[in-house]
Formats: structure tokens, C-alpha cells, sequence
């Protein structure tokens, strides 16, 4: 005999079927729940489970394989379903007393967290027919789950996408707080079957039998507002009325006869049937017929001078919003010119060019009224032009604005004139923006010049930098360099700005020096801020070097040692490192010295000797001892002596490195160990307790510290004798030897011996 082949028809013989054969699975919709689960993560977390339609039991295997152990699966099903270990199996129908009291036997007093569907009846008969018996049975096996389910549990369900789909949502939405439909990937797309997800099951204590009563859920509904078809042909709005009804009726003998025409194919009585699930084609189809009977029947045209009436309404909206648009557009413009204008920022080009010659300002911002020029900026007030300009132009700019044309010929002569207008304006000052836009950059770049050249920090930056190229070596340069920018910062004190910040520091310091003991508090909190912060003072020439922020590893850095020097160096020379220096900021920051006695001390008996032909040892040793003293505090002294502190708490280098290696560990553990953990949690063979459980043990695990044990190395063999460490011993190790051993057990010996003979003498 030949070998009968399976069927392959509609693509039975898929992947998944050769995967089901493959893994011990008895049906390919044991993936449809895989999938399902793998979206929404309910199996996991279940105790107890009800298949209701089982057989062959292929979703009882994919419930056994991803519940937790020791769970309770049911599989309900007509026809006898094979063993499966761990898994309970009833011969029964869903829709009858027995099945329930089966059931309640088994569950005894527990409550189900998942009951699934995924039955349908025996289909062949017609599809209107399969599609409403296939709803039936899931709302049978909702009727059935109610009494089992627990509170927030989850009831996953198969449906057929027929008139009935939109019922059952409605039934399960008001038993379910979360409703979603989805399609597997395993699931054929030549199918019609989908499978709701209800979530989150509300338990009512007590529930209308209505709601799960198929002939009460399914009951057919009036189809809605309908329309005659003549009165559809003969309609102006033909589009509104197919928005408002839901069938289009042939119910006289106008309407019949339009049924019998040649143009009513089957297409058009189908979509006259139901409006509402009809797409644009349709639609499309539905007005072509509408003509075509109009012309038939020789309907009347549409008025067209209704149309014509509309069209122009039409175009004299869009004349007036342009003409809005470019109005506004010209009073912007004119309002921008009107502050210019006020803030002399708009003026021929020869006056500029001859304040530019005579070094005098182009405008001034102080005599600007900055009150009038928000308000023009705002666009709210008037402008007053000249009357010259008055006269040539024909907008006003004021508080009331447009007028409305009300003619088609108005308003386009209007929006013309605009135009003009719009482009005069562009033409004429695009000629003189550019020079004045040069002279206005040249001489705000004067202004920011001088701005920068006021600045304390401008000022220390550049004598910094002279001092590095060697252009101020010799005292008297840099007596003449001090006596300039005293000029300066005196010739313009009133401009210099001073922040609110720096005002409410002084100020306080001002109240604070008055009292005592506030006073020293004072000072030394203002010397410590000044050592950390990397501000300078207004108007000093004093530079404040700030401490560095240095961590651990950068401070044993061996690469940094160069960077290291350098900021020493420069700390010695800028940098408040002695009591003096620090004694003077003090008196800076509490206006107890300025600029000008500063610059007075610096004429003193030791300034002008002159230190020509004479010996350089001579002159290292007059530096260091012919000087002026200069006061020192009691604060200062502290805040040095706080530093020194500081610096020598420090750790030491061995220490430092003995703790960078230690985090070093402590980091790579922890790389590891999160690595592990990652790998268990991403991993779908336990449940979220088993993870959790090992993911703890890992955790204790790395906690905990080995002691390091010491190593026993006997001295026998190649150790004996041996001085040092003995080879392949690594970390700490004790030797021994017999002859030690020995002498152990005689100290012990003893020891025991001393107790026992002072116990015979008490």
C-alpha cells in the first residue's frame, strides 16, 4: 500500500507545529499562551489555575511548566483528556450544574487566580451561526468562572470577531477593571479568532443574571435613524445626511423604482443597507449614483449664483486676513523704527561718522526713559510722528487698530498700498543700516574695553601675564603700573559695578566688626571663604588663589607631579600662604585699607635704596630682612595653623594606596556579583520568589568576608632549615616542627600540673 500523506492545506504544517512536536507540547496553541503570558506575566505569579476546554491538554503543560511547584491545575473538558503528572482532569460540560460542583469538590475553600478558554464548538454549519455559538460558549465559560474566580484575578478567553464581539466586551468591562484583546503571533491570520486578557476581577457581591443570559446579551438592538432614498436624492446636503442615518430605505414607489434602475447595482443596495461601515470608497460610490439619478430624473442644477455669492465671501475672508497680517506686520516694524528713533540708535550716516571722529558716544542709555521705551517695545501706546509723516502715510498707530474693508475693491487697494508702504520702508533703511551698524559695533566694542579694564580680575590677569613675560621686573615699573590703574579705577569708580551679593557681604561685615568678640568670628570665617572660593574682591588687585579640590588618587597621582609644582609655585606667589597675606585680605574685605593706602604704604624707607654694583649674596640677604613688618592677627595665625591641620591628617601615601586597592576589589565584586544577579532575573525557569530568594543568597554571599587563615608549613623535607618564606606559600603561613610540638604539650603539661598543685596547697 502507498503511505498516506497528512493534509497541508491552509498552512497546517507550520513552524509552530514542528515546534510543538518538538518540545513535547500536544497542540500548537500551546504558544498562543506562551505568547500571551510572555506579554502580560500572569502564569508566574498563580497558585491556582482552571483550563475550561482543555483538551488535549496542551495549555495544562505550558501552566505546569511555568507555575510555581506545588500549584493546582484543573483542565475541564467534554472529551476525555490524557494524564498529565501534577495536573487534575475532568470529564465535564462547562455549562452544567455537575462541572460546578466537580470543580467546587476539587478546589475545596480556594479560589482560582487564572482561568483560561481557548474552546470553541464544532464549527461547518455557517459562519453567522459558528461566530454566535462560539460567543455563547465564552459567555458560558464567564458564567461559570464568576463563582470560581478571585478577587483581581485574570480570565484569558478566545472570541470570534463577528456583530456579537462589541456584547462581550461590554459584559466584560463591567466585570473586569482592565479589558484587552490581542492576537498572537502564533495564532493563523487567515483566522478570525482573537483572545481577550480580563484583569483585575472586581468580585460583586452580587451580579444581575441578565448580564450572563445570552439571549439578554445578545439581543439585536433598532438599527438607528434611517432616510428615504428619495429624500437622500433630493436633498441639498447630500454628505451631512449620510453622517446622521444608518440605512438608506426603498420603502415607497419612487424609491422602488429607483432600486429598479440600471445605476442601483448590488454594490449600492449593500451599502444602503448600513451606512455606518462604509469607508470612503463607498461613499465616493454612494454620491456618483446620487448624480446620476439627479440627471436622470432632470433635477434642477444648484443655484449658481449661490455658489458664485459663497466663493466670493470666500476670497474677501482671505483679502481681509491678509490685509490684517501685513497691517500688523508694519506697525511692528514702525514701532521697532519709533524705539530706534528714541533710543538715538537711528540717525544719518554722517553723524555717526563725525561723533565717531570726535570720540564722543553715539547714544547714551541713561537718558532713555525706560518706562515709555517697554511699552513701544510691548507695542501698547501712541506713537507721535512728524507731521510730514503724518501727512504721507496712511497709518496711524494708536490704541484702536483695524477697520474692516467692506468692499472686494477696498480692500485689495488697500492691501496694495500696504505692500508699497511695507517695501518703501525696507528699501530705505536697509541703505543706512549697514554704516551705522559698523560705527555702532566699533564703538561698543570701545565700551566693553573699557568695562574690562575697570574689573579687579581683568586687572590681575594682565599684570599676571606681564609678570610672566618678565615686562615688569624692577620696582619702579611696577610703582608706575600700580600709580596707572589707581588712575584708572579712580577716574571711573562711579561706573564700576558692584553686585548685590558683594553690597550685602560688606555690609554685614561693616555691622559685625563693630562688636568684639563678633569681629574675630568675623574675620576668620571671612578668611577661611576667601582661602576656599575662587572669587576676587571688587576693585582690588589682590588675586585669590582658591584650595584645590583633590581627591585620593589625584593626590598620589604620579603623571600630575608637574601640575602639582606648578600650582605650588603659583600658590606661593598669589596665594594667601602666609599670616601677612592673609592679615591684609582681612583688612581689604572689611574696608579697613584701600586701594589708595595700599598704594601710600608703598612708599616707605625700604622702596628706594639703590641696589646697583652690589654683590648678589648681599642682595639675597637684604631681601630677607630688610623689609617692613608688616601686623599680623591672631586670626590669621589660627586659619594658617587650621590649614596646617588639615594638611597633616591627610593619610599617608601607603594608606591612600592600601584603600584605593581596597574600593578597586570592592567594585570589581560588585560588577560581578550585578552581573549574576542580571542573569537570574532575566532567566524564565523560576518564578519571581525563586529569583528573589537566590538573587539574596548571591548577595549574602558576597557580604560576607573570608578571614584569612594561617598557613601550617611543616619543616620537613625541603623546608627544613629553610629561612624565609617557603616556596608556593602564599599570604601569612606559621612553620613548625616536631621538637615544637613537643614542647607545646609540655607547656600544656605544666601548665595543668601548676593548677593542680595550687588547688592541694589551698
Amino acid at each position: 500500500m502507498g503511505k498516506r500523506d497528512k493534509k497541508t492545506g491552509k498552512g497546517r504544517l507550520d513552524k509552530y507545529y514542528h515546534l510543538a512536536k518538538e518540545q513535547g507540547y500536544r497542540a500548537r496553541s500551546a504558544f498562543k499562551l506562551i505568547q500571551i503570558n510572555k506579554k502580560y506575566n500572569f502564569l508566574e505569579k498563580s497558585r491556582v489555575l482552571i483550563d475550561l476546554c482543555a483538551a488535549p491538554g496542551g495549555w495544562l503543560q505550558v501552566a505546569k511548566k511555568y507555575m510555581p511547584t506545588q500549584s493546582l491545575i484543573i483542565g475541564v473538558d467534554l472529551v476525555p483528556i490524557k494524564p498529565i503528572p501534577g495536573i487534575i482532569t475532568l470529564q465535564d460540560d462547562i455549562t452544567t450544574d455537575k462541572c460546578r460542583a466537580n470543580l467546587r469538590a476539587e478546589l475545596k475553600h480556594w479560589k482560582a487566580d487564572v482561568i483560561l478558554h481557548d474552546g470553541a464548538p464544532n464549527v461547518g454549519v455557517a459562519w453567522i451561526q459558528d461566530a454566535y455559538s462560539q460567543c455563547e460558549l465564552t459567555l458560558m465559560a464567564l458564567k461559570l468562572s464568576v463563582g470560581f474566580l478571585t478577587q483581581g484575578g485574570i480570565f484569558v478567553t478566545k472570541v470570534f470577531r463577528s456583530a456579537d464581539y462589541n456584547n462581550l466586551l461590554w459584559v466584560f468591562n463591567q466585570l473586569f477593571k482592565s479589558v484587552e484583546a490581542t492576537k498572537p503571533a502564533s495564532s493563523r491570520t487567515v483566522s478570525a479568532e482573537i483572545f481577550v486578557i480580563c484583569r483585575d476581577f472586581i468580585a460583586p457581591k452580587k451580579i444581575d443574571p441578565k448580564l450572563l443570559d445570552p439571549r439578554a446579551v445578545f439581543k439585536e438592538l433598532n438599527a438607528g435613524p434611517s432616510l428615504s432614498a428619495m429624500e437622500f436624492i433630493d436633498s441639498e446636503d447630500p454628505i451631512k445626511l449620510l453622517g446622521d442615518v444608518n440605512q438608506i430605505t426603498f420603502d415607497n414607489e419612487e424609491a422602488i423604482k429607483l432600486c429598479q434602475h440600471k445605476c442601483t447595482n448590488e454594490d449600492i443596495k449593500a451599502s444602503c443597507e448600513d451606512i455606518k461601515v462604509l469607508g470612503k470608497r463607498e461613499f465616493k460610490d454612494l454620491l456618483k449614483w446620487r448624480k446620476k439619478i439627479r440627471e436622470w430624473q432632470d433635477v434642477e442644477p444648484e443655484d449658481e449664483d449661490k455658489a458664485i455669492q459663497e466663493e466670493l465671501d470666500r476670497l474677501v475672508q482671505e483679502a481681509k486676513a491678509k490685509t490684517k497680517k501685513l497691517r500688523r506686520k508694519a506697525n511692528e516694524k514702525r514701532q521697532k523704527s519709533v524705539v530706534r528713533m528714541q533710543l538715538n540708535m537711528v540717525t544719518p550716516a554722517e553723524i555717526g561718522i563725525e561723533s565717531n571722529q570726535t570720540g564722543e558716544l553715539m547714544f547714551d542709555l541713561k537718558e532713555v526713559d525706560g518706562t515709555e521705551a517697554n511699552k513701544l517695545r510691548k507695542g501698547k501706546g501712541e506713537v507721535v510722528l512728524d507731521e510730514k509723516e503724518l501727512d504721507n502715510d496712511d497709518i496711524v498707530i494708536g490704541e484702536g487698530e483695524d477697520e474692516n474693508a467692506e468692499d472686494v475693491e477696498d480692500v485689495d487697494s488697500e492691501t496694495a498700498a500696504l505692500e508699497a508702504e511695507f517695501d518703501a520702508l525696507d528699501e530705505s533703511g536697509s541703505d543706512n543700516f549697514d554704516e551705522l551698524e559698523a560705527d555702532i559695533d566699533d564703538l561698543y566694542e570701545e565700551y566693553k574695553e573699557r568695562r574690562a579694564e575697570r574689573d579687579a580680575k581683568y586687572a590681575a590677569l594682565k599684570r599676571r601675564a606681564e609678570k610672566m613675560e618678565g615686562l615688569s621686573e624692577d620696582d619702579a615699573a611696577d610703582g608706575m603700573e600700580i600709580d596707572s590703574i589707581s588712575k584708572d579705577n579712580d577716574a571711573e569708580t562711579s561706573d564700576s559695578d558692584v553686585s548685590d551679593e558683594q553690597e550685602k557681604m560688606v555690609e554685614q561685615d561693616q555691622e559685625q566688626s563693630e562688636s568684639g568678640d563678633a569681629k574675630n568670628n568675623t574675620l576668620k570665617r571671612k578668611a577661611e571663604e576667601m582661602d576656599e572660593s575662587s572669587d576676587d574682591t571688587e576693585d582690588d588687585d589682590i588675586e585669590i588663589v582658591p584650595k584645590a579640590d583633590e581627591s585620593e588618587e589625584e593626590m598620589w597621582d604620579a603623571n600630575a607631579s608637574d601640575e602639582d609644582e606648578e600650582k605650588m609655585k603659583k600658590a606661593q606667589t598669589y596665594g594667601l600662604t602666609t599670616a601677612e597675606a592673609i592679615t591684609l585680605a582681612q583688612q581689604l574685605v572689611n574696608r579697613q585699607k584701600t586701594t589708595a593706602s595700599l598704594i601710600d604704604d608703598g612708599f616707605n624707607r625700604y622702596a628706594f635704596n639703590d641696589r646697583a654694583d652690589l654683590p648678589s649674596w648681599f642682595l639675597d640677604d637684604e631681601t630677607k630682612h630688610n623689609k617692613p613688618n608688616l601686623p599680623v592677627t591672631k586670626e590669621a595665625i589660627q586659619v594658617l595653623r587650621e590649614r596646617m591641620k588639615a594638611l597633616n591628617a591627610r593619610p599617608i601615601k601607603k594608606i591612600a594606596e592600601a584603600k584605593a586597592r581596597k574600593k578597586m576589589r570592592a567594585v570589581k565584586k560588585l560588577a560581578k556579583l550585578q552581573k549574576k544577579t542580571e542573569a537570574v532575573a532575566e532567566g524564565k525557569d523560576m518564578t519571581e520568589r525563586e529569583k528573589a530568594e537566590v538573587i539574596a543568597k548571591m548577595v549574602n554571599k558576597a557580604a560576607k568576608t573570608k578571614k584569612r587563615q594561617v598557613k601550617v608549613v611543616v619543616a620537613r623535607g625541603p623546608n627544613r632549615g629553610n629561612k624565609g618564606r617557603p616556596k608556593g606559600v602564599k599570604g601569612r603561613y606559621k612553620m613548625v616542627d616536631a621538637r615544637m610540638k613537643k614542647e607545646v604539650r609540655a607547656l600544656k603539661r605544666a601548665e595543668k600540673h601548676g593548677k593542680k598543685s595550687k588547688k592541694q596547697k589551698r
